[in-house]
């Protein structure tokens, strides 16, 4: 007996809907690491789509059934391949046209073929399983190899799909009715639970005490994405512009009367892993080598060459704890958690992870993605308050003990995209997803500069996601004070990069060494809070390191360029490191050479290949007038200086980047896709 048409179309989105599980929640956990691009979906996405699948097929099932023309059993077999096919095909085809195009002419092909066609009634989407099946591992072949392969493989495919097709025939497949459609999704699901089983943080299993001695609790927070302009207002600020922002931002505004405020503070990079890594070991980029290389594109691990603060300050009895926001370089597997024996930067999969942009469902993603930006983002970065509730646990531990500890976070509410609770959300209302990564590609590829309406609304985003930031970090300083160890501890808050909208053409970060970009925020609170005021030295993140363990009474490591800031220092140049980018390189030729920047005193050099820019960043803190053709000497002087440090060396990473990291990385907006 025939099947009514709109059986045979609701069917064959069944069957789509097993196929897209299977693939991008199942089969990432079963195939080996080194092969694997994508970060597998969660479970309860598998059940939604499968319902939206079920639904959509349903409906166009009985749209075609009231066509008299368009439901006769031979025309209905092919509406039922043509529903998915086509709209997954031309899904694909625009994003990845060079992939998808072999796909789609190889499934064409088949489809002409007798084999295909005695097929159709009996497993109607198999052309759309098929080239499915193709683009996806084709993409990850091609992320895997940098695309050197994708030729031969999709000549392979080619071959396959026309053998496959040609099998069919002697395949005892048969499908009577949407039952066993049914199973095999209620299977894919169970799998994709069953593997879904990522452990949240435990308690670790602490080392015995050892007594305090007088020696500090050391608390580094790292504001990811914040620039210095935006959270302390400038020395020589009017009493009204210092009064708008101690209102604005009551908590670091009372942190900063117990502080050394740093004035010009630098990164030492412009993204992420590196200026961490500087950080935790004292190092430049090119000397520690956790940064962009050409052959380590996505960011090369942190040598365990290398000490870091957690191994020093755990070697002589501190607890060391960290907790990471940003899941894509704060990731274990990176590095930067060498020393650590507690340490959290993962999370369960998220219900509304978006899928890989070549996937059918990626069409839904991107709609809901305008409409629910909170529900994706939320998925690859913990907001303030989950931070907090796993750091807590584990700093009462150490305090009930009495032990020393060392507690490192990481915050990521000023990062993009901005999630504005709505009491504090602008009047301009927020970008979504799509028009922000539509104006970043704009304005980065030189094609039109943004406009002021656009930088503005970005800008107040920006600024209203720092208000919200501030507010929750009264967690923290109400428990160092709850648990009386805030008086005596040396408590440290700066960042890892700042923040583009615009300005000279560039939106984001990880693309220059302006100041917008590398000028951060740093405060430390020293114990029982023995220098307060500003210091309007030039200093950078690789003092961080020698401070903390100056302060925790222990030697700093040989060959560190670093200075402990607790004391009077002597003047001398700082340095910052802006590595080639892989996702923005081919926007414009501007982005494919390394850019480094020197600062010393009122003056900066930055270089990027032979093109050089000279500024008086204490006049212009704009960067506005380029003083190198006139200030020949000043640019000889700090082009010596800036040799000796990227003459430099350091080891490099460990090995290449486990791809598992790539789909974290993307979701941040570090890596194409």
């Amino acid at each position: 007996m025939t099947r009514p048409a709109s059986n045979q179309i609701r069917d064959a989105w069944l069957a789509h809907a097993s196929i897209e599980c299977a693939l991008t929640m199942v089969a990432p956990w079963m195939v080996p690491p080194k092969f694997v691009a994508e970060e597998p979906l969660h479970p309860l996405a598998c059940l939604s789509y499968s319902l939206v699948y079920f639904v959509l097929g349903h409906f166009l099932g009985h749209l075609v059934a009231r066509v008299p023309r368009l439901a006769s059993p031979s025309r209905a077999r092919v509406l039922a391949v043509a529903s998915v096919l086509i709209p997954f095909s031309l899904r694909a085809l625009v994003a990845e046209p060079s992939v998808a195009t072999v796909a789609v002419a190889a499934s064409a092909v088949a489809g002409s073929c007798a084999a295909w066609r005695w097929a159709l009634p009996v497993f109607a989407p198999i052309a759309a399983v098929e080239t499915f099946a193709f683009v996806a591992c084709a993409l990850t072949l091609k992320r895997v190899t940098d695309g050197w392969l994708e030729l031969p493989f999709a000549t392979a495919c080619f071959v396959c799909i026309l053998v496959l097709g040609a099998l069919a025939r002697r395949l005892p497949l048969q499908v009577r009715s949407a039952r066993a459609l049914v199973v095999a999704n209620l299977i894919v699901i169970a799998a994709a639970f069953a593997l879904n089983s990522v452990p949240g943080p435990s308690r670790p299993d602490f080392p015995a005490p050892s007594p305090r001695s007088g020696r500090p609790d050391v608390i580094l927070v790292v504001l990811d994405t914040v620039r210095f302009d935006r959270l302390m207002p400038p020395n020589q600020a009017s009493p009204s512009e210092a009064m708008s922002i101690a209102d604005r931002l009551p908590t670091l505004a009372k942190l900063a009367d117990d502080s050394v405020v740093f004035d010009r503070a630098y990164s030492t990079s412009n993204f992420t892993l590196a200026s961490h890594a500087s950080l935790f070991t004292g190092l430049y980029p090119s000397e520690h080598g956790a940064h962009y290389t050409r052959e380590k594109r996505f960011g090369a691990p942190l040598s365990d060459q290398h000490q870091t603060l957690a191994e020093l300050l755990a070697e002589s009895g501190y607890w060391t704890i960290g907790v990471g926001a940003n899941f894509g370089y704060l990731n274990p597997k990176l590095g930067l958690a060498q020393g650590f024996e507690a340490y959290y930067a993962e999370r369960r999969l998220a219900i509304l992870s978006p899928a890989p942009k070549v996937f059918l469902r990626r069409t839904f993603d991107d709609l809901l993605t305008r409409w629910l930006p909170r529900w994706f983002s939320e998925s690859h970065r913990m907001s303030a308050d989950e931070v907090m509730s796993v750091a807590v646990p584990w700093v009462e531990d150490a305090v009930g003990a009495d032990a020393p500890f060392f507690l490192f976070l990481n915050f990521m509410e000023a990062h993009w995209p901005y999630l504005v609770p709505s009491d504090l959300q602008p009047e301009g209302g927020d970008l979504s997803t799509p028009e922000y990564d539509a104006l970043r590609k704009r304005v980065m590829s030189r094609s039109q500069a943004p406009g002021r309406e656009e930088e503005q609304r970005l800008s107040d985003m920006y600024d209203a996601a720092i208000r919200s930031l501030d507010r929750d970090l009264t967690v923290l300083f109400d428990l160092l004070r709850r648990l009386e160890r805030y008086r005596d501890a040396i408590v440290i808050v700066t960042s890892d990069h700042g923040e583009a909208f615009g300005a000279k053409g560039y939106v984001g970060h990880a693309s220059s060494v302006y100041e917008d970009q590398i000028h951060v925020p740093l405060l430390i609170k020293f114990p029982r809070s023995e220098r307060v005021g500003r210091d309007s030295g030039v200093v950078s993140g690789v003092d961080v390191f020698p401070t903390i363990l100056e302060a925790a009474g222990l030697s700093v490591p040989p060959g560190r360029l670093g200075r402990s800031l607790r004391g009077d220092r002597v003047r001398r140049p700082v340095f910052a490191e802006g590595r080639v980018f892989q996702m923005i390189a081919d926007w414009h030729p501007r982005y494919r050479v390394d850019r480094h920047a020197t600062v010393d005193g009122p003056h900066k050099l930055i270089q990027a290949g032979s093109f050089v820019e000279l500024y008086d960043v204490e006049r212009d803190p704009r960067e506005e007038l380029d003083l190198a053709p006139t200030s020949t000497t000043v640019v000889a002087r700090l082009n010596t200086g800036l040799a000796v440090v990227t003459a430099t060396v350091g080891s490099g990473g460990r090995s290449e980047l486990d791809p598992e990291l790539r789909a974290k990385l993307r979701a941040l907006g570090y890596v194409a896709e």
